[in-house]
């Protein structure tokens, strides 16, 4: 399976690239609302203004345990850099990969395993 997803390495780039500008978009849309409300009070008053007081009420819930939660979260994040510090550094001492892998950029010309390419990330 892994083979028909690489045939087009350029298209995968180009999706990345546009959910990183979708996701530039909601963080500058949500900063751009959230600019608007002058009371203090963080997510818990962002989400009361815009929808209601219950909303609010199961945001705020979910602040219980907040030092826990961000001690447990900063331990992972740790795990998880270190592991792809260690993967990457594996790679360069026992990597024998090649540039190859990405060329042709975008396929070869008529394969017509663009629409396969396209859906095989929804199939199951």
């Amino acid at each position: 399976m892994l083979p028909r997803l690489s045939i087009f390495p350029g298209l995968a780039i180009g999706v990345w690239a546009f959910t990183g500008l979708l996701t530039v978009a909601g963080a500058l849309t949500n900063s751009e609302i959230a600019s608007e409300i002058t009371d203090s009070g963080g997510q818990y008053v962002y989400f009361r203004v815009l929808f209601d007081d219950g909303m609010a009420f199961l945001t705020g819930i979910n602040y219980v345990g907040v030092r826990w939660g961000t001690f447990v979260s900063d331990l992972f994040t740790y795990i998880k850099l270190a592991t792809i510090g260690v993967i990457i550094f594996l790679a360069f001492v026992f990597g024998n990969g090649t540039t190859e892998n990405f060329f042709p950029l975008w396929g070869t010309p008529g394969s017509g395993s663009l629409f396969v390419s396209l859906q095989s990330p929804i199939r199951i």
